[in-house]
């Protein structure tokens, strides 16, 4: 896994041969940074948003909350008030009795809720601490009634508490028939304003506080109320204190805590986070098809590099894992970098408040920020997974074009075969030469092989060790040491095995990334020769109406495992197919063969058929030429299509190897 890390680390942060890839990749960590950082930053304000409201809320809203399933008020049952403050758990209880109002203040009428409590009601909320003028005071010293009003109902009717004037309380008559006379229709009442409350304006504009039985003068109750608000203690938790009342008052009561009185609102607020969250998540996937994009090139351009690393002893887990890793580190430091700032802007607006709120009712002027800890858990986690799902997308298919589970393509087989092989003679070597011979620190630069000369030796090591791969020129050697044929190329470049040792432990001791640029060298070296080779074997080839390329290796080209084709035709005639096939011994497809037929359009899906006879294939790792004919008599055939490779039906995987070459299609007229 380290060196895994290591290589995915070096891809990541080296310049590319395309200045695109480290432009996609930067644009990439940045996508993934802006989108992490909005998804805290929003998260984060959310988390300040519901703090507040719940602050709001625990300021006038109890702990828990009895009401009627039915009506609007109850008369309470004494045995049931006495089990209810025996109750652990449970600090205060008040009760209340809550109705609409008329309110008049000199020329001004409002609307508002008339809500009397008992003197336990301060003890259950935190009403008091929320005085901005006078005092929360419910009674004079004399004893007579007075009302604590919401800010918002006082600026309406201009109320001043320092005035003497009484503020008039109108309320419908119970049990009063249809009287076309307002005098008769309603209860009134004379009080006097001994403070103003602030909580938020929702509370703010609709309720004014006064003493119960004032409230049940008022609104011709005896002993009836409203509800009972119930202040915990902290000892207790707030689901058994719940249970426990639910049971004294039974199914004819409502017993509510806080999120149960207000629902309907926490749950539109937990939508909308959720809403925001994932579209700040899709917004974050778009962002990292980015990724995909910057890890597609760089496997592209890393082609050579996979072949290296696969010589080198390097399986394919190995190489997906290291293009996996690049891809998931561009998660991860956009990650870090998303995390960190949007940790660092919200401090900042918890300190300073740089976004304004822009309303002057609330009780803060910026938004506020809770910084969680579920949220630098949940976004990374995000994040992680969506970086994994873009790094797997390209590794996973594009590593099906580069990477062969079972054998390298046949393009590069001998010459991987060798780098194999040749690498194990050269680590040895190296190991011996370090035990045997004096040691690389003891080796004078003039002593070593020059690098020229040792890059043109070392390909030849590789081109011999290729060869000796090859069947017929294996067996001819076959009862020859091995290294004797690699220490003959030695001595045809004047050098002697001895020379090799030393300086390969030369660069092995003292600068091994010299030495891997010699081996970049050699494989480059290699490449050329065989593209060479290709290019002069297929020079001026005509492939007649064969209208795809000439050669075709499996398993490399994987989209063309059965090689699919379809060429138009025009005229009768005889028709002839041509080409080289290998199928090297370790191909596992069952029936290997030709199906190859002529095509027209009919009604069905799959059209008008007439198959050819098919050529079957040998598997013995031997080149053979192959033809394939037939002829043509119907005018109305319009295509010859098929596939150049075709098997029997099996269930499972299996192993592919074939490559066909010089592929031509030839029409003879008919005579």
């Amino acid at each position: 896994m380290k060196f895994a890390i290591y290589i995915a680390t070096r891809y990541l942060f080296a310049k590319k041969s395309r200045n695109a890839i480290n432009v996609i990749s930067a644009v990439s960590v940045a996508g993934v940074a802006v989108g992490t950082m909005a998804l805290i930053i929003v998260l984060s304000v959310f988390n300040g948003l519901e703090d507040m409201i719940n602050r709001i809320f625990t300021v006038f809203d109890p702990d828990l909350k009895i009401t009627a399933v039915e009506g609007k008020v109850f008369t309470p049952d004494s045995s049931k008030i006495i089990r209810l403050s025996q109750t652990d758990g449970i600090e205060a209880f008040s009760l209340t009795l809550e109705e609409n109002s008329l309110l008049k203040y000199g020329d001004r009428q409002y609307i508002a809720t008339i809500k009397g409590v008992d003197e336990n009601y301060s003890r259950v909320t935190g009403v008091e601490n929320t005085i901005t003028e006078g005092e929360f005071r419910l009674r004079s010293k004399g004893g007579r009634p007075e009302t604590v009003v919401g800010t918002g109902v006082a600026d309406y009717l201009g109320l001043n508490i320092n005035f003497i004037t009484h503020l008039h309380i109108y309320v419908p008559r119970r049990n009063a028939s249809v009287n076309l006379d307002p005098e008769n229709a309603f209860n009134d009442r004379y009080i006097l304003p001994s403070g103003i409350f602030q909580i938020e304006h929702e509370f703010d504009s609709k309720y004014y506080f006064v003493p119960l039985d004032f409230a049940r003068e008022l609104l011709e109750y005896n002993f009836e109320i409203s509800s009972i608000d119930i202040r915990l203690n902290n000892k207790t938790p707030l689901v058994e204190v719940q249970k426990k009342v639910k049971e004294i008052f039974g199914k004819n009561f409502l017993v509510q805590n806080r999120y149960e009185q207000k629902e309907i609102f926490y749950k539109v607020m937990r939508s909308e986070r959720l809403a925001i969250f994932i579209i700040l998540t899709l917004i974050l996937l778009i962002a990292s098809f980015n990724i995909i994009g910057s890890l597609t090139m760089l496997i592209i351009e890393k082609e050579k590099d996979i072949r290296i690393l696969q010589s080198l002893g390097a399986d394919n887990t190995l190489i997906r894992k290291i293009f996996l890793l690049e891809g998931w580190l561009i998660s991860v430091i956009g990650a870090l970098g998303g995390i960190i700032s949007g940790f660092i802007i919200c401090i900042l607006q918890q300190k300073y408040g740089f976004l304004k709120l822009q309303s002057e009712t609330l009780i803060m002027n910026s938004y506020p920020v809770v910084v969680k800890l579920k949220d630098f858990i949940a976004v990374p986690a995000t994040v992680l997974i969506i970086g994994f799902l873009a790094a797997w997308y390209p590794v996973r298919y594009l590593s099906k074009k580069y990477l062969s589970d079972d054998s390298y393509t046949s393009r590069h087989r001998k010459l991987l075969t060798a780098t194999t092989r040749f690498s194990v003679i050269i680590v040895l070597s190296a190991i011996l030469s370090a035990s045997c011979s004096k040691s690389g620190d003891r080796v004078k630069r003039n002593e070593i092989i020059p690098r020229n000369d040792f890059v043109n030796l070392l390909t030849d090591l590789y081109i011999s060790d290729g060869l000796l791969s090859y069947p017929p020129v294996k067996n001819h050697f076959l009862e020859r040491d091995s290294i004797l044929n690699y220490i003959d190329v030695i001595k045809a470049h004047g050098y002697t095995k001895e020379d090799v040792d030393r300086t390969i432990s030369y660069y092995f001791t003292r600068n091994p990334k010299k030495l891997e640029k010699i081996f970049d060298l050699v494989i480059a070296r290699l490449s050329e020769i065989e593209a060479r080779m290709e290019a002069e074997e297929m020079a001026g080839y005509d492939t007649g109406l064969w209208n795809l390329r000439p050669v075709f290796t499996i398993p490399s080209d994987g989209a063309h495992n059965k090689i699919w084709f379809t060429i138009p035709v025009k005229d009768t005639g005889t028709y002839t197919f041509t080409f080289d096939a290998i199928v090297y011994p370790d191909d596992q497809s069952i029936d290997l063969k030709t199906n190859i037929f002529f095509w027209r359009a009919d009604s069905t899906k799959e059209g008008y058929r007439v198959y050819w006879e098919p050529s079957y294939y040998i598997c013995d790792g031997e080149n053979h030429s192959y033809k394939v004919s037939n002829k043509l008599t119907d005018p109305t055939i319009t295509h010859i299509s098929g596939w150049l490779i075709d098997h029997e039906p099996q269930i499972g995987n299996w192993n592919k190897h074939v490559k066909i070459s010089l592929i031509k299609l030839i029409k003879e007229p008919v005579e």
